[in-house]
């Protein structure tokens, strides 16, 4: 299953990935339907899709930047660091930095909104398997480094300079 998750027949699709795109749907649907019919009723849509859906939704175009940029490898799915790292990131702009403008980003604060963040990226994880192999940047899991210089296993760690 790891051929198929990381190599090229299972390549991640960046802005074609199913998750991006039943993120997107998502949104439209939000946006254009549920907020205005059920949004006075159920809180939720107004209040917390939008942000359950933040990860799923922006990653993998930020991931294509990045790959076109040259610092990340091709066809690879999210790996845990990914996401994890885009999920402080973004909370932290989205919740404490946008509130500072808050009469240019019309946004508040809140531990709830993190939680969303949260769950989103923990859900689109299990999708896309970042969480199974447990995948940080430059943790191997009981593989020792001499076999991934011998290219002996088709993951290659993350090394940051």
């Amino acid at each position: 299953m790891d051929k198929q998750r990381d190599g090229v027949p299972g390549s991640f699709k960046y802005c074609f990935d199913p998750v991006c795109l039943t993120a997107l749907t998502i949104y439209l649907a939000n946006r254009w339907f549920m907020k205005p019919h059920w949004g006075a009723y159920i809180s939720f849509f107004p209040d917390y899709l939008n942000d359950f859906l933040c990860i799923p939704l922006f990653l993998p175009p930020v991931l294509l930047v990045n790959c076109l940029l040259g610092v990340r490898q091709r066809s690879r799915y999210p790996t845990a660091f990914e996401l994890l790292f885009h999920l402080v990131v973004w909370s932290v702009c989205f919740e404490v930095v946008a509130p500072l403008f808050s009469a240019v980003f019309h946004t508040t604060a809140g531990a709830l909104d993190v939680a969303a963040y949260a769950l989103g990226a923990g859900v689109a994880g299990l999708v896309w398997g970042s969480w199974r192999h447990g995948r940080l940047a430059g943790v191997w899991h009981g593989r020792s480094p001499a076999r991934f210089r011998r290219g002996e296993d088709v993951r290659t760690p993350i090394v940051f300079p």
